[in-house]
This record gives structure tokens, C-alpha cells and sequence, in this order.
């Protein structure tokens, strides 16, 4: 900084001749002054605009950053999304390096994601197999055939050893994700761990396997039998010794038990299991083999195939014969089953065959309110409101083939009212005669249950409607017509409307949507500007967090009644609209005029705060979408605006920088003279005065001489730094790897002395200026030659990095290096982070670097760590003929 200084005070006093030296030519003094009044003007015009310029700039880059942190935030939550993805998820690059992984795909492979991303998608690591355990064919790995096809794929199965030797089976589907050249820039996999499905595919097979042994080794008669009655499939050894065929005898062949006075009951029983009921118990006649007579019960169940379609039945066959001999023992235990019966929690009823009530126990009267008496010899019309002739004769014909048959109805108690209830019927025989018998069961609170359940559905399809109208909206008016469709359909309000708080939560923003009936249909801009103080209702739903009801507006002490006379409110429901704590406005629905009151129910208002809730989200969407937008526009006409003055500006940078090139060689050349009088008069008084001068003078005077030579060095570094951003550029294919070479052999007297070890990788063919990227190469490997000086084996490596766009060169020595924090100060003018006692330099080498890359249209850039080495790079344009010269080594 002193030297600095001094040779500004030199430059000032010689200046100062210069005046003096030209006070005797007035006129070239005038001129000179009025140039100078000129150029002083416009650099002040020039400063004035670009502080102008550069505060506009600052504002809407502000702007844009705002823009571009929303934007991020929502990639954010895109990628947590695929975080928290309950499938597994990787992503491969394209050469098949595994890029990403979720946590599901960790668990799905048994590894953290370092490790997933530390390999290919066919490592060896991964074991990759069929589910027979041979090597799965590379070409067939979902991979491949992704980047073979560009197509997706699905359902790719093959099986995996996790690194703690557990196998794994995996289903994967996979997808190209392509570039803007429409080239797979990577492939997204998705993966499902179906080890458990294929071990439960491996015991439901057990399980077959099992059940087969069962239905041989039962006791009880197991048989199948197709739609025709034929016996099909099963035929089990205890059918065997219960009815006396072998299986061999009967397969394929009607049952061979059935009497031909018994082939119409047979008859009927096929068509009822054709029609896929089932048979629970119905008791049968037959004879086996031997002519023996044999009463069994036959428990049916259809069969069905993949399409559900009955394709046969399995019954099971119970011997009874035993059992009929009882029965007349069993009818002693009458007395204690009237007990467990009066006793029993559902209604029993016995009947005749017309229906007509026997006998009924204490549940049966009290749910319908009637004595026992009063109930004996009543018909089902008198209590159940659903028996017609329409409704009792199928079921009376169900009843006839022995099914119990359970159906739902509706009774009728003695005061009017009315609940629903479950009926468990048969009919049975007794004593030569039929009889009916029923248990019922009161279900009023299932059915409110499944009410329940069944509104809920319909809002939870109401509301998926909802999603995807709402994805495709793309203006405020998209989203409320969108919305006022679902409440009209789900709650049948016709008319829905919006207020949005604004920023100062003083005033509401209104927009509306309504049915066919409404003339006004929800805007952009919304309909009308809502005070909220003074409004006591409006002032309710600003602070409200839960829905605000109001049954009736015309009598709610809370309401404008001027307001709700000129539009007729009736029941009014508003819905806080907030998205992450933030209170965006209101949702309000409800009715007008003859619509009348109409309140909604619990699981209605739960219908709406979650509609609320998906309208949240869109109208934010909107609104960022808009606000982004406007900044958009207003930066595209700051740019046009720009460009013209940029223009401007350069015409007239471009006048004042020849007149400054002027200047600069004139300075230049008074300067160099009284530098080397100095430094020639200097070195004669040395010579003419070493016997007499002390070592202190001798030192005063040599600081002087070097003081006088570094500022020489400094105006040529200067007025060459100078001269690379005006000379004109002549580019020209340029093959980086022979200009290496020539700069090398420039240093070679520098490295006789030393042990230096050179790595040069192949160095492509780029487009530039001959001279000025040798410069930069002699810059940069002098550099590295003198900042590894004090190193006893010199270690300087130099190699090229390419992508679509650049090749990226870079020097690497094992020289002092620097701290990364300096490391913006490296490429500015005079600017050295060591002292020149340490290494010689003026500072101007890497500044001419930087200027002559970014003339090439390329950029610079430095990584260094102190006493480790430092790494210089420069990259430029990827040229359009490229041509990889062969590799040197030196």
C-alpha cells in the first residue's frame, strides 16, 4: 500500500510538470480543459444512471426472489412428499448409478440411503435373482429395459439378499424421466417388498394342501357337485362309507342317492344353489348303495370362478338318522327352551303356515308394545309394514326349500311408531304340520351407523371431485364454482360465497358463485369490499376460528338486518378458510327466501370444514400464481427498458474509453521516463559513491532502485490488463494440449533445478484466441511453479472435465495453497494474498485470467486449503467441432 501511495504522489507531481510544461500553449490548454469538462460530465451522468438503474434492479430481484423461494418451497414439499411416500422410491441416473432413495425404499432394501446410493442398479451387492434363485438376465433388469425402450415398466419381479443375508422379493415398476432433448436424463423406480404376499401365495398353497387332507380325513360326508348335480371334484372317503359308492362309481354322474320320487326336490335344491344361495341344513330322505334308508342334512355353499359366476356347489352331508330317532326325546326339552327363549334379548316369533302368531316371547312385547294376548293370531300386517303379497310370497318360497332365510324390515309398534329390525325365519315341520319361525332383532342403531358410514362416503367422493376440479382451476372464479357445485349436491345450498381477509385483516374481499337461480357468478376481481369493524357479524367470522352458525338471519341479533332484507338470508353457515395457521378469510354457504331454514348436521359441517380446507390450498395457489405472474411481467419491461439504456450507456462508455485509452498511453510514456532517470541516475550515484556510503544508505538506496522497477512492472501489468478487455479477439480452433506443451517448455530453465512430476490428461479442441489462452496457461502454470517452490517434490496435475455445455479445465499443484475464505479476493486487480517478501508478483496475472476467460464467454474459479495445494479452474464453451487431442505425458 505505501508503494501505492508514493506512486501516486509521483503521478501527481508529474502531472504537476505536465501543467507547468503546457501553460505556455493556451490552446492546447483550453481544449484540454474543455475535454476534460466533457468527459467529467458524462462520467456523471454515467454514475447517475447506473445508481438508478442498479435500485430498480435491486427491487425487482427482490421481487424475483421472493418468486423463486415459493417456488423452492414447493420442490421442498414435493421431495418430502417423496420422503414420506409409503412405497419405496429410488431414482437411477442414466449411466445406472442409484441417485436417490426415501426412507420406505431404505426399509424395502435393508439399507441406509448412503449406502443405496453408493451403488449401481446391478451391483453385485444386490444378489439379484429369480424366485427360483438363478441369476436374473441383465437384459431383463427393469434398468435395461427402460433405457432400452424408453418405455415404462410394471410389475418386474426378482429377488434380493439384504447385506444380513435375509432374501427379499421385490415388484417393481419403473419410468423414464426424459430431458428437454427428450433423452432419459434418469430413471424413477417404485418398490414393493412382497416377500410376505409371496411366502402368504406359499401357504395358501399349505393351507390347500391342508385342507385337501382335511376333506380326506373328516368323518363327515364332503361332496362337489357342478350346476347340473353331477359329482364333481370331491368325493371324500366318509361320503364313501355314509352312502356306500365309491368315488370312481359316482364322479362325473348325478348323486346316485336320490330316489326318483325325491328327483323334483333334487330339482329344486339345483336351482337354488345355481342361483348361488346357499343350503344351510336342509334335512333329506335318501338310500344308500344297499337300499338302507338314510336321513341327512345337506349344508350347500356355491362355488364361484374369477368372474364370480356360480360354477358349482360343495355340500357337506350330515347323517341325522340317529338324530330322528331322538327327536322325540327332544321335544321334552320344549318347557326349558320356552325359558331360554322368553329370556333371549331378540323377539321370537312362531307362527303358522299363513303367518298367523302362536306364541311370542316378553322381547317380542315389549318392542311392540303389546301383550302377549294381544299379539296371538295377529298377521304380519298388523306390525310389520312391509308385509304385501309382493314382498312375503319370494320369501315364503325361500322358506318352502328348507333355507332360513334373514331379511331386513320395518315394525310397526302399538303407538305408531316405527324402527327397523333383522328377521332370522324358517320353517320347520312338526306333527305333520308347518310351522314358521323367526327371531328378531332391533337395528335402529346399525342403521344409523350405516347411514353414518354412507354420508361420510358421499362426502369423501364429494370431496376427491373437489380435489381434482381444483387442480385444473386456475383462477378464483374456477375455484368457487367448483366448490358451490359440491355443496349444492352434497348439503343442497345453492348459493356459496368467499371473503378474503386482506393483508391489514381490516376489510373482506367478496366473491360469489350460485346455481342456475343466481344471476352473478364468482369474478376475479370479487364483487364488493367488506368493512369488518362496525359489523358485528363480520367482525365474528374475522376472529372466528370454528364455523359460525346462524340458524335464521331475519332473527339472530348478530346479523345486518338492512343487509339480510335486501338479499333474504335465511340459515347462513360460514367456514374459516386457513392454510397453516394462516387465516385466509371465509367460506360461507346457506339459503335465501323460500329456501327456508336449513341447518346443517354434524357430519354436514365436518363436510364443509374440510371442503374449506381444499379451498384453502387452491385460492393460496392463485394467489402466488397471480402474484408471480404480475413480477414476471414487470421484470420482462424492466429488461426491455434496460437493454435500451444498456445500449446507451455503451455508445457512450465506448467514446470516453478511447479517449481514456488516450490518456492512459500518454501516462504511460511521461511515467516510464522519470522511472528510468531514477533508476539510471541511481545506480551511477551507487557506483560513484559505494566507498563512501554506509550499509544503511546502500540499503536506502537499493530500496529506492527495486521501488522504481516494481513501478515500471506495475504500469506495463497495468496498461496489459487494460489492453485485454480492448484488443480484438480472432478465435480460431485452438488445440489446448500443443499450446500446453509450448508453455511448458518456456519454464524449462526454471525446472532444470528441481524435481517436478507432471500429470496431463487429453485436452479437447476448443474455439478462442490463440494468444490470449496462452496467456492464460502461462499465468496459471507459473502459479503453480512458484507457489510450489519450497516443496521438495513438486507434484502439478492438469486435466479437462466435459458436460454438454463446457469443458472445464483444471491446474492442481501441492503448493502453500490459501484459505477458501480469500478466495473471492484471488482474481481482482493487485490483489495477493502473500506478501511479496515470500513471492514475487504484482497481482495482475490472475485478473488478465479472468477477463480473457470471460471475453470467451466462460468463468474462473479457485479451491484451495492452506498448506494442502490449490486448484484453479477455467471453463469455456463446449466448441462445435470437438476433437480430443492424443493423451502426453511429460
Amino acid at each position: 500500500m505505501p508503494e501505492i501511495m508514493t506512486a501516486a504522489a509521483k503521478l501527481a507531481h508529474l502531472e504537476e510538470r505536465v501543467k507547468k510544461l503546457a501553460a505556455d500553449k493556451s490552446a492546447l490548454q483550453d481544449n484540454l480543459a474543455q475535454e476534460i469538462a466533457v468527459r467529467r460530465q458524462v462520467e456523471a451522468d454515467l454514475r447517475r444512471a447506473n445508481e438508478a438503474l442498479e435500485e430498480r434492479v435491486a427491487e425487482r430481484t427482490t421481487e424475483l426472489q421472493n418468486a423463486n423461494e415459493q417456488l423452492r418451497r414447493e420442490r421442498v414439499l414435493l421431495r418430502r412428499i417423496m420422503e414420506t411416500s409409503p412405497g419405496g422410491i429410488v431414482v437411477v441416473n442414466r449411466v445406472g448409478q442409484v441417485t436417490f432413495a426415501n426412507p420406505q425404499a431404505e426399509k424395502v432394501l435393508g439399507l441406509t440411503k448412503d449406502e443405496i446410493t453408493q451403488r449401481t442398479y446391478n451391483a453385485p451387492e444386490w444378489r439379484i435373482t429369480t424366485e427360483a434363485g438363478d441369476p436374473f438376465p441383465d437384459e431383463e433388469l427393469p434398468f435395461r429395459r427402460v433405457m432400452t425402450t424408453s418405455q415404462p415398466v410394471y410389475e418386474i419381479q426378482h429377488a434380493i439378499t439384504w447385506p444380513n443375508g435375509r432374501r427379499r422379493y421385490l415388484s417393481i415398476n419403473g419410468a423414464p424421466i426424459m430431458s428437454e432433448a427428450d433423452e432419459i436424463e434418469s430413471v424413477v423406480f417404485t418398490l414393493e417388498d412382497i416377500t410376505e404376499r409371496k411366502q402368504a401365495e406359499k401357504e395358501l398353497q399349505q393351507s390347500n394342501d391342508l385342507l385337501r387332507a382335511i376333506i380326506e380325513a373328516t368323518p363327515t360326508a364332503i361332496v362337489g357337485m357342478d350346476l347340473d348335480g353331477n359329482v364333481q371334484t370331491v368325493w371324500n372317503p366318509a361320503a364313501e362309507k355314509m352312502l356306500g359308492w365309491s368315488a370312481q362309481e359316482v364322479m362325473g354322474r348325478p348323486l346316485p342317492s336320490v330316489p326318483v320320487e325325491k328327483q323334483e326336490e333334487f330339482k329344486r335344491f339345483r336351482e337354488i344353489m345355481r342361483s348361488g344361495k346357499i343350503l344351510d341344513g336342509v334335512e333329506v330322505h335318501r338310500q344308500r348303495r344297499d337300499g338302507s334308508p338314510i336321513d341327512y342334512s345337506i349344508y350347500a355353499s356355491p362355488l364361484h370362478d374369477a368372474e364370480g359366476r356360480v360354477t358349482g356347489n360343495i355340500a357337506v352331508l350330515v347323517d341325522i338318522t340317529e338324530r330322528k330317532r331322538t327327536e322325540e326325546a327332544l321335544r321334552e326339552s320344549e318347557a326349558r327352551f320356552r325359558m331360554l327363549v322368553d329370556h333371549a334379548t331378540d323377539a321370537f316369533f312362531l307362527g303358522d303356515e299363513q303367518g298367523a302368531i302362536l306364541d311370542v316371547n316378553e322381547q317380542a312385547c315389549a318392542s311392540l308394545g303389546y301383550t302377549r294376548e294381544e299379539l296371538i293370531g295377529m298377521s304380519p300386517k298388523g306390525y310389520d309394514i312391509n308385509a304385501t303379497p309382493a314382498f312375503l310370497e319370494p320369501l315364503r318360497a325361500r322358506l318352502a326349500t328348507g333355507e332360513v332365510v334373514t331379511f331386513d324390515s320395518v315394525h310397526r309398534r302399538k303407538n305408531g311408531t316405527v324402527f327397523p329390525v333383522e328377521v332370522r325365519a324358517r320353517w320347520f315341520w312338526q306333527g305333520g304340520r308347518r310351522f314358521g319361525l323367526a327371531l328378531v332383532r332391533d337395528i335402529t342403531e346399525r342403521k344409523r351407523a350405516e347411514q353414518a358410514l354412507l354420508e361420510r362416503e358421499k362426502h369423501t367422493q364429494s370431496l376427491l371431485r373437489l380435489s381434482k376440479n381444483l387442480e385444473r382451476a386456475q383462477t378464483y372464479a374456477e375455484v368457487l364454482n367448483a366448490a358451490q357445485a359440491e355443496v349444492q349436491t352434497i348439503i343442497g345450498y345453492r348459493n356459496l360465497w368467499v371473503y378474503l381477509l386482506t393483508e391489514d385483516k381490516k376489510y373482506f374481499k367478496a366473491m360469489v358463485a350460485g346455481g342456475p337461480s343466481v344471476k352473478s357468478a364468482a369474478t376475479e376481481v370479487g364483487i364488493a369490499t367488506l368493512t369488518i369493524q362496525g359489523d358485528r357479524m363480520l367482525e365474528e367470522i374475522a376472529a372466528a376460528r370454528d364455523i359460525v352458525v346462524v340458524e335464521d338471519a331475519q332473527t339472530d341479533e348478530r346479523t345486518n338486518k338492512e343487509i339480510v332484507s335486501q338479499l333474504g338470508n335465511r340459515t347462513i353457515v360460514n367456514i374459516p378458510i386457513i392454510l397453516f395457521d394462516r387465516h385466509l378469510g371465509s367460506v360461507g354457504a346457506g339459503t335465501f327466501g323460500d329456501e327456508g331454514v336449513r341447518i346443517p348436521t354434524q357430519f354436514e359441517q365436518e363436510y364443509l370444514a374440510a371442503l374449506a380446507s381444499h379451498m384453502a390450498v387452491a385460492l393460496d395457489r392463485i394467489h402466488l400464481l397471480t402474484e408471480r405472474k404480475r413480477a414476471q411481467e414487470e421484470i420482462h419491461q424492466l429488461n426491455q427498458e434496460l437493454e435500451q439504456r444498456v445500449l446507451d450507456r455503451t455508445a457512450q462508455l465506448e467514446a470516453a474509453n478511447k479517449e481514456l485509452e488516450a490518456f492512459a498511453y500518454s501516462v504511460s510514456h511521461d511515467l516510464r521516463a522519470p522511472l528510468r532517470h531514477i533508476d539510471g541516475f541511481l545506480e551511477l550515484l551507487q557506483q560513484s559513491l559505494t566507498q563512501t556510503l554506509d550499509e544503511r544508505s546502500q540499503r536506502y538506496m537499493t530500496i529506492i532502485s527495486n521501488s522504481a522497477k516494481r513501478m515500471g512492472q506495475l504500469i506495463d501489468d497495468l496498461l496489459t490488463f487494460s489492453r485485454m478487455g480492448r484488443n480484438e479477439m480472432s478465435k480460431t480452433p485452438v488445440d489446448l494440449g500443443g499450446l500446453l506443451q509450448e508453455v511448458i517448455q518456456e519454464f524449462t530453465p526454471e525446472m532444470q533445478s528441481r524435481s517436478v512430476h507432471w500429470r496431463i490428461a487429453d485436452l479437447p479442441l476448443v474455439t478462442g484466441d490463440r494468444s490470449m489462452l496462452r496467456l492464460v496457461l502461462v499465468n496459471l502454470i507459473a502459479n503453480a511453479l512458484k507457489f510450489t517452490r519450497e516443496r521438495p517434490q513438486t507434484e502439478i496435475e492438469i486435466g479437462c472435465q466435459t458436460n454438454n455445455k463446457e469443458n472445464i479445465i483444471f491446474i492442481r499443484d501441492n503448493g502453500v495453497g490459501f484459505d477458501m475464505a480469500y478466495a473471492d479476493k484471488l482474481f481482482g486487480v493487485f490483489q495477493r494474498l502473500h506478501g511479496a517478501d515470500e513471492f514475487e508478483g504484482t497481482g495482475i496475472g490472475l485478473a488478465n485470467v479472468r477477463r480473457i476467460i470471460q471475453r470467451h464467454g466462460g468463468r474462473v474459479w479457485a479451491e484451495g486449503e492452506v498448506d494442502r495445494g490449490a486448484t484453479f479452474y477455467f471453463a469455456l464453451p463446449q466448441s462445435v467441432q470437438e476433437v480430443v487431442i492424443t493423451k502426453k505425458e511429460i
